[in-house]
């Protein structure tokens, strides 16, 4: 796979993630945190579709992930509804795109989150559209996914987004 030429400033989540990668190389953050970082990266490029050679299969199961990713729906229906077993979809998926399709519906989730701090909506506001019980499950998600918790993130680049 490829990028697609994308004109980042346009993209303002884009920029603001490319921005948090480089504070992050910069103010020297340990490895894990700057891995989370990239994938978080890679995630976003795969929800914007700036791959380039994403097949119909493919494009089936993202589609699928996109119009359940909110909810706990559990993968089997997900998969028996685009004809595969629940192992093998699994299995394609991450061949694909290098992700699970649970990593992948948490970067939709987070997203929105992400999206939804920059407006200023609380987080049990959050949680309820992007699919977790309470503010609180919210934002250790959001914690284990950015390295950081979601007023820090607010605080220090939410403007930005």
């Amino acid at each position: 796979s490829h990028l697609v030429t994308v004109e980042a400033e346009k993209d303002l989540q884009l920029t603001h993630l490319i921005q948090i990668i480089r504070d992050a190389i910069e103010a020297e953050y340990p490895a894990s945190y700057l891995e989370t970082l990239v994938h978080s990266l890679e995630s976003l490029c795969l929800i914007k579709n700036l791959f380039a050679t994403v097949d119909a299969d493919t494009s089936r199961c993202i589609e699928a992930l996109r119009n359940t990713y909110r909810t706990d729906l559990p993968l089997d229906p997900i998969a028996a509804s685009l004809g595969y077993s629940t192992e093998y979809f699994i299995r394609m998926f991450k061949k694909k795109l290098g992700v699970s399709p649970h990593q992948y519906a948490i970067s939709l989730r987070m997203s929105d989150a992400v999206r939804m701090l920059a407006r200023g909506a609380s987080l049990e506001e959050i949680a309820a559209v992007t699919g977790y019980t309470d503010g609180h499950s919210f934002a250790n998600a959001f914690r284990r996914y950015y390295g950081i918790s979601p007023g820090v993130y607010r605080k220090h680049y939410a403007g930005s987004v």
